[in-house]
C-alpha cells in the first residue's frame, strides 16, 4: 500500500513537471499577452470593467471610474451604513418563502431558504 502511494505521488510530480516544461506555444503566447495588458493597465492607472449598457467590457482610467462611482452614489442619495443591512432582508425573505407555500412548494423551499 505504501509503495503504491509513493508511486502515485511520483507519477503526479512527473506530470506536473512535464506541464511546466512542455507548455504549448499558444498558451505561452496567451499568457505573455495577458501579462502585457496587465502591465499597460497598471502603468496607465486604468482598469477593465463592464460597460453601463450592453454586454461589453471597457477600459477606463481609475480616477474617471472612481469619479463615476462617487457621482452615482451622490446622485442617487445613497447613504452609508455601519452595519450589514442584508441580514434583515435575508431574514424577511426566508420568512416569506417559508410562509408562502403557493410560491415555493414545501419540497423545494430549502433550496431557496439556505
Amino acid at each position: 500500500m505504501h509503495y503504491q502511494v509513493a508511486q502515485n505521488i511520483k507519477k503526479l510530480q512527473n506530470q506536473q513537471r512535464l506541464l511546466k516544461t512542455h507548455t504549448p506555444k499558444k498558451v505561452k503566447e496567451g499568457l505573455k499577452l495577458v501579462n502585457q495588458i496587465k502591465e499597460k493597465l497598471r502603468k496607465n492607472e486604468a482598469i477593465i470593467t463592464k460597460a453601463d449598457k450592453g454586454n461589453t467590457m471597457i477600459i477606463i482610467y481609475r480616477k474617471d471610474y472612481d469619479q463615476k462611482v462617487l457621482d452615482f452614489t451622490s446622485d442617487n442619495k445613497a447613504i452609508e451604513v455601519n452595519y450589514n443591512i442584508t441580514t434583515k432582508f435575508q431574514k424577511d425573505l426566508r420568512n416569506t418563502l417559508h410562509n408562502c407555500k403557493q410560491i415555493v412548494g414545501t419540497d423545494n423551499k430549502w433550496r431557496y431558504i439556505n
